[in-house]
C-alpha cells in the first residue's frame, strides 16, 4: 500500500461515492527516494540499533539526533518538482487553498495504531508544503513513535511514511466517530467525540470533547454523554 492506510481509506470513500476533499498523496516511494538521495537509511538504522527503549534519556537523545538529520536533509529536486506540480493543480481548482498535511505511514491506523505519534500540520500555505512534508517525515522518529515501533519488533524500513495533503475545511466543529463502542463493541451504536472548531485539540488531548451516543440503525439518540454518565443503551 504505497499511500498508507489513512490516504487509502480516503480513496475508498471516494470510490463508493462519499464526498472527499480534493487532494494528493506523497507516496511511500517518495519517502524512500528522500532517504536514499541523502544516504539517510543506513545512518538512521545505525542510530536506532543503539537505542535501549528502557532508557528514556537514550531514547530522547537518539530521537533528537535522527529528527535533526532528517530536517537538515534537502528534498531531492525531482520530488520537489512533483510535489509542486500536484500543488499547482490543486490550486488551479481551489485558488488560495490552505492545506492539512498529515502523516499516512505504512502500518498507521491498521493492526498497529501509532495514534497521536505522527505529525499533522494545519492551514499550511501551498508554498510551505515541501518543508512541512519533511517535518512530517521527521515526526516518524519522535521518542513515542520510536518506542512504539521498537517495542513491537518493527523496523524503520517496514514503516515508510506517506503523507496526505488535503484542503482545509472551514469547520464549525470536528471530531472522531467510532463505528463501534470500543469498550462495548456488542452494542449497536456509534460514539462521536466532538469539539468546537478544528479537531486538533481533541486529538492532542488539550480539550475534553462532548461525547454523543448514536443508534447505528436509525441514527437516533445523539444524547451528549458526560464522562460520569452511564453508557446509553
Amino acid at each position: 500500500m504505497s499511500v498508507g492506510s489513512k490516504n487509502a481509506q480516503l480513496g475508498e470513500l471516494n470510490r463508493i461515492g462519499i464526498p472527499v476533499p480534493l487532494g494528493f498523496a506523497i507516496t511511500a516511494f517518495a519517502y524512500k527516494r528522500f532517504l536514499d538521495s541523502n544516504g539517510l537509511g543506513n545512518r538512521i538504522r545505525r542510530c536506532l540499533e543503539i537505542v535501549d527503549i528502557r532508557s528514556y534519556e537514550t531514547l530522547v537523545r537518539v530521537s533528537d539526533h535522527v529528527r535533526g538529520i532528517v530536517l537538515s536533509a534537502p528534498v531531492p529536486q525531482d520530488l520537489v518538482d512533483t510535489i509542486e506540480s500536484a500543488r499547482a493543480q490543486l490550486e488551479c481548482a481551489m485558488p488560495g487553498v490552505r492545506l492539512a498535511v498529515r502523516s499516512s505511514g505504512i502500518g498507521e491506523d491498521s493492526i498497529f495504531s501509532f495514534a497521536g505519534q505522527y505529525a499533522t500540520y494545519l492551514n499550511v500555505p501551498g508554498s510551505d508544503v515541501v518543508d512541512v512534508y519533511r517535518k512530517v517525515v521527521a515526526s516518524k522518529f519522535t521518542p513515542q513513535a520510536v518506542y512504539y515501533f521498537l517495542s513491537h519488533a518493527l523496523t524503520e524500513a517496514e514503516l515508510a511514511m506517506s503523507v496526505g495533503c488535503v484542503p482545509m475545511v472551514d469547520a464549525a466543529s470536528a471530531g472522531v466517530v467510532y463505528t463501534r463502542d470500543p469498550l462495548r463493541p456488542e452494542r449497536d451504536v456509534l460514539l462521536i467525540h466532538a469539539v468546537h472548531g478544528l479537531g486538533e485539540s481533541l486529538v492532542d488531548g488539550s480539550l475534553s470533547p462532548d461525547v454523543f451516543c448514536v443508534a447505528r440503525g436509525d441514527l437516533s439518540c445523539g444524547i451528549p454523554l458526560l464522562s460520569t454518565s452511564p453508557p446509553c443503551s
